[in-house]
Parts: structure tokens; C-alpha cells; sequence
């Protein structure tokens, strides 16, 4: 009977649901286990744990590759979400020094708030699309 993780491990993005609890040895050569750690971090994976169970279970290329996209995917949500923040915090500031709200300053909010909304949006149907693989 496998156990359900309570949430996600280290990485946050892993799709297995099940509870690690088996355990597979292997032994190598020092040069092989030198080479097999330079594949990790070329392949920049998480960790040389997850490297070598995406190889020996999933071929290897097809995870690495989800992983890599899922990273990008990160990295571009919260670059925008940065953009955002710094759009707000000059507002607020504009705000702050003048009593007089200009039309400009109502508009520039309301592209934040459609921003916002677009990226909530797209958001969700990650997650729907995570789930359902």
C-alpha cells in the first residue's frame, strides 16, 4: 500500500504523489559516480537524487526537459509579477505626493488590474494542466 505525500517535496513541481519510502543501492566507480554528478549538473536538475531516478525511470530527457520548462515558466511569472509591483509602487507613491488623481493614474491602474487578472488566468490553467498530466 503506498502512502500519499502531505505535500510537495523540496521542489514544489514534482508530479509523483506517492510517498518515497523503498530504497535502490548501487554502487560505482568513482569515475563513474564523477561522471554521473557532471550529468546532473549539466542536466541542471535538482539534485543528483532526482537525476538519477528521472533516467532510470522516465529515459531520462522527457523530465528533465518538463523541469526545465516548469523553472522558465517560474522565473517569467515572477519577473512579471515584479513589473507589476514596481508599476504599483510608483502609483502609489504619485498618489501619495499629490490629493489630485489623474485620469492617467486610473487608467495605468486598470491595466494592472486586467495584468493581473490575465496572469491569474493563466495561472490556474497551469495548475489545471499540471494536474491532469
Amino acid at each position: 500500500m503506498t502512502q500519499k505525500k502531505k505535500k510537495a517535496g523540496q521542489t514544489g513541481i514534482e508530479q509523483n504523489q506517492d510517498l518515497r519510502t523503498m530504497r535502490f543501492e548501487i554502487r560505482l566507480s568513482p569515475s563513474e559516480y564523477n561522471g554521473l554528478v557532471s550529468q546532473a549538473l549539466l542536466a541542471e536538475g535538482n539534485s543528483l537524487a532526482q537525476y538519477a531516478r528521472n533516467k532510470l525511470i522516465y529515459g531520462g530527457n522527457a523530465a528533465i526537459e518538463h523541469y526545465r520548462q516548469q523553472r522558465d515558466t517560474s522565473k517569467a511569472v515572477i519577473a512579471e509579477i515584479a513589473r507589476i509591483g514596481n508599476n504599483v509602487n510608483q502609483i502609489a507613491r504619485a498618489l501619495n505626493r499629490d490629493d489630485d488623481v489623474s485620469m492617467a493614474m486610473l487608467e495605468e491602474l486598470c491595466k494592472v488590474e486586467v495584468r493581473l487578472a490575465a496572469m491569474d488566468q493563466q495561472f490556474q490553467n497551469t495548475l489545471r494542466a499540471q494536474v491532469q498530466s
